[in-house]
């Protein structure tokens, strides 16, 4: 369309021979004309608009890219709605211009080296660097919550996951008992070795990248178990998203359902770990098990790995590439082709209705997806679907399924670069606000900004005050000079001369630094305060604050069983021994509370159920010494549900 060719010649930027589209030159701006802009637009406009827009993308330097794809969008879309094309496309062409002058006034090493997530902002929020701003990207390190019901293999995934990070020359064999090995690889407390489930969260990380500011994947292992479920709140509120792990062998029920609900009211993106296929790969079992996570979950399943059973190999010892149409096996799986080649006959009959599975459900949720469907007649180019999952699933409305064993590795490859593919480690807007503290300037993701982090919790190590903080922004490094920012409450300056992180055993490490989605422990003095259930902002003593106000954005979960305290049998002095202990376990524990009624002074203790309440009991009698909780019969629970049962003993 004309208004399209002369928004290309106001907008365009030089375009490097070696990229050009075939048969067509690209001239420089300062030549006056663009006249092979015209040439670009028109190859671009003979072309379906999906998968023009796509190949620009691919094709055009990251300025051009944003400029020329948005354009396009909007004209097409005027197009269908039957709106004025031209007069959207002059808006357009008024935003960019507007940007590119503002880069070219501030850019101090040429005028055609451009911010681009400024020049995507003016734009319309689009795009960025070349490519779309809803898809998540690959840089920084993660933080990733492993959650799932009790059983279904979530120690066992973190244990997978850790074993690829080690060097190749000590990580154990896929087919060796020693790989995954919890007792080697993960932390056990000793109420989870009397039970065998996890009942706390566990913090892990791969060894760090040899880099100057090391890229690191944190793992929070989270219980899976109802009672615990404000520590699975806790752990999605600190993570970028969650790995959500499920048996294949049908045990998405009713409180596989209930961890799930955790992770949606997180608003979280998550990425889907069917579990098991080392003890069947059969297509039936697996259809069965995507059926049943769709109808449980209700957000529509996009199965990327497929069991693939071959007469004569092993049972779950290849994986199908739904995507590529190819197959692998034990850590050689990756989401960009398999490493056996292509496939054929009925597996290959199977991946092509996987395929049609996935661009419809992403046709469902996705705009451009569902422009895409239409105008390919359903066979819509793997470029194309890739996209469209990679917004999806980064706006947390659709699930990538992994089928795979952690048992022995097959898949957990995939699972890896999944996280960093589909889990933005972006969005620290409403972690701020939550927090009531405004910090001046752009907040990014860049580890050459002013450090900005969130302590989120406190413990203490040999007699040391140690603050666990998430990185937001910037690089956090030792003998840094740090101010603690908060909405009320005092503040305080201070530079601690050491940093530590978690290692892949859950040890605590030195640290040399820490980047933009890192998890690190900081030694703070006793003056900066209480970090309290919310935490507060930590920050480089160099970026400003406005005022800010806090914004309660996350619910709180209440307990379900009340439970009086009776004091009166307690001397004074165990009296006050046991509500000093329930004061500091109540700091940390979301899902305990201590009222009292000042009336008559008698104390009520709140939790979640018998399980929370028998590790209330254990950690008072090894923590503090407390070898008595009188407890009365329970009362009703909040939710008016009558919880009749005498207290445990």
């Amino acid at each position: 369309p004309a208004p399209l060719l002369s928004f290309v010649m106001a907008a365009s930027v030089p375009m490097p021979a070696d990229v050009a589209p075939p048969g067509l030159a690209w001239t420089s701006q300062r030549s006056g004309v663009d006249v092979d802009c015209l040439a670009t637009a028109s190859w671009a406009s003979r072309m379906p608009t999906p998968l023009a827009t796509e190949s620009l993308r691919n094709l055009l330097p990251g300025a051009a890219a944003c400029a020329l794809t948005a354009t396009v969008a909007a004209v097409a879309r005027a197009s269908r709605r039957r709106t004025n094309g031209p007069a959207v496309a002059v808006r357009a062409h008024a935003r960019i211009r507007a940007s590119r002058r503002a880069a070219t006034a501030t850019s101090t090493v040429g005028p055609h080296v451009l911010p681009l997530p400024t020049l995507a902002l003016e734009a319309g929020g689009t795009f960025s660097d070349g490519g779309d701003a809803r898809i998540p990207s690959t840089s920084g390190s993660r933080i990733v919550a492993v959650c799932g019901r009790d059983g279904a293999g979530k120690s066992k995934v973190c244990a997978a996951l850790l074993e690829l990070g080690e060097p190749a020359a000590v990580r154990a064999s896929p087919t060796s008992p020693l790989f995954a090995d919890k007792a080697r690889l993960l932390e056990f407390e000793p109420a989870e070795l009397r039970r065998n489930f996890s009942c706390y969260n566990h913090i892990y990380s791969q060894r760090a990248s040899d880099s100057e500011i090391p890229q690191r994947l944190h793992l929070i292992d989270t219980p899976g178990h109802v009672d615990r479920l404000p520590l699975l709140d806790r752990a999605l509120h600190i993570a970028h998203g969650a790995i959500f792990v499920c048996s294949v062998h049908g045990d998405v029920d009713d409180e596989c359902g209930q961890v799930f609900a955790a992770v949606k009211r997180s608003r979280k993106p998550s990425v889907v770990f069917l579990n098991g296929i080392d003890r069947g790969d059969d297509a039936d079992s697996f259809d069965a098990a995507v059926v049943e996570l769709q109808q449980r979950l209700g957000i529509p399943p996009v199965v990327l790995f497929a069991p693939a059973h071959i007469s004569g190999a092993h049972t779950g010892s290849l994986l199908l590439n739904v995507l590529d149409n190819s197959m692998c096996s034990a850590l050689e799986c990756a989401l960009g082709g398999g490493a056996d080649g292509k496939v054929c006959g009925q597996l290959a009959t199977w991946a092509k209705r996987l395929r049609h599975q996935q661009i419809r459900s992403l046709a469902a949720v996705d705009d451009e997806m569902a422009e895409a469907f239409a105008e390919f007649d359903g066979e819509v180019p793997r470029m194309l679907i890739w996209s469209a999952l990679r917004r999806a699933a980064a706006a947390g409305e659709v699930m990538p399924v992994i089928a795979g064993s952690a048992k022995c590795g097959l898949g957990v490859d995939a699972l890896q670069e999944a996280v960093r593919t589909f889990l933005p480690a972006r969005g620290s807007g409403p972690l701020l606000q939550e927090l009531g503290v405004e910090p001046l300037g752009e907040v990014g993701f860049s580890p050459e900004s002013p450090f900005l982090g969130w302590a989120f919790g406190c413990r203490r190590v040999g007699g040391e005050r140690l603050l666990d903080v998430r990185v937001l922004d910037g690089t956090l490094r030792p003998m840094q000079t740090l101010k603690a920012v908060r909405s009320v409450g005092p503040g305080g300056a201070f530079a601690p001369g050491r940093l530590l992180a978690h290692g892949p055993r859950g040890e605590l490490v030195p640290c040399q630094a820490g980047g933009p989605g890192d998890l690190v422990l900081v030694p703070a003095p006793e003056t900066l305060g209480a970090v309290g259930q919310a935490g507060f902002v930590l920050s480089d003593e160099c970026r400003p604050f406005g005022p800010g106000r806090p914004i309660e954005l996350r619910e709180a979960r209440t307990g379900r069983c009340t439970f009086p305290l009776q004091l009166g049998r307690l001397r004074r002095e165990e009296r006050t021994r046991l509500l000093e202990a329930l004061d500091a376990l109540v700091q940390e524990d979301d899902g305990l509370s201590l009222q009292a009624d000042a009336h008559t002074g008698d104390y009520r203790l709140c939790c979640m159920g018998a399980l929370h309440m028998e590790l209330l009991q254990e950690r008072l009698a090894e923590e503090f010494a407390v070898a008595d909780l009188p407890l009365g019969r329970s009362r009703a629970a909040p939710d008016g549900n009558v919880a009749g049962a005498p207290a445990p003993e």
